[in-house]
């Protein structure tokens, strides 16, 4: 899926839902009728520290062209607005990935009133912190990630101003649990690759809503070690036979 689609997919989204609420508050307080959308964008930038950013689907070079082009022709659509005077100002930070200073951007956006919508942080980590404060100012939060488990789980408002463009982990990890049933497979062999100290870790969170399900199913018991379990660095070129003969073959049924 181009990831640049995702965001224009987003800002599409922002106006149909946010519309109404946007008119009605702007009405309010502005007599000449002018309706402003503010879009606050809190991405990670595409820098080299650290290196995996570069590799980050969702960063600033790859999601921002994509909503600046769906703003404006938005904009060049006659009678989208029902001939309303609209102006949509978008406005672009770093998130750095990181769930201390992806806060803090979005705490300036709020206090200097210059936000109606965000759109990201999509990593983790930082959506969560970002989300608890939309949803205490009752901004709406859209996002092509948070997608850990913990986005599904929670009570709702925590994040009850979240969307996401994609499923969370936990919805991929109930189809897996799916396959496993059709198939009587109740001993799966796990290998995925991760870094511990990388500010993104899909591999591992989806790892998570699959270990959150093997537990209520009585797979899984976390007081104990399991050999068909192991972890690996993709870019350190690992041994893949060998890891399928040593850890998947004797260990997963």
């Amino acid at each position: 899926m181009n990831h640049g689609v995702s965001y224009g997919m987003l800002v599409f989204i922002i106006v149909c839902f946010q519309y109404e609420y946007v008119y009605n508050d702007s009405m309010e307080s502005n007599e000449i009728g002018i309706i402003r959308i503010q879009i606050a964008v809190i991405l990670p930038k595409d820098t080299d520290e650290p290196p995996e950013i570069r590799q980050y689907p969702y960063r600033f070079e790859m999601a921002c062209p994509a909503i600046d082009i769906a703003v404006e022709k938005l904009m060049m659509v006659e009678h989208f607005f029902g001939g309303r005077n609209v102006t949509m100002t978008i406005r672009k930070v770093d998130s750095g990935c990181s769930n201390a200073v992806a806060p803090i951007r979005a705490v300036e956006f709020i206090t200097e009133k210059q936000v109606d919508v965000f759109l990201g942080p999509a990593c983790d980590y930082a959506a969560a912190a970002v989300a608890r404060f939309a949803a205490h100012w009752d901004i709406p939060f859209l996002t092509a990630g948070a997608k850990a488990k913990e986005f599904a789980m929670k009570d709702m408002a925590d994040f009850r101003t979240l969307t996401r463009a994609h499923g969370p982990f936990l919805k991929m990890a109930e189809f897996m649990m799916e396959i496993l049933r059709k198939f009587e497979w109740s001993s799966p062999a796990i290998i995925h690759s991760d870094i511990d100290v990388s500010l993104y870790r899909d591999c591992w969170l989806f790892g998570g809503a699959l270990f959150h399900l093997f537990y209520r199913a009585g797979w899984y018991d976390p007081g104990k070690d399991y050999p068909g379990y192991q972890k690996f660095v993709e870019d350190e070129d690992p041994n893949y036979a060998k890891i399928l003969q040593e850890t998947v073959m004797p260990n997963g049924r």
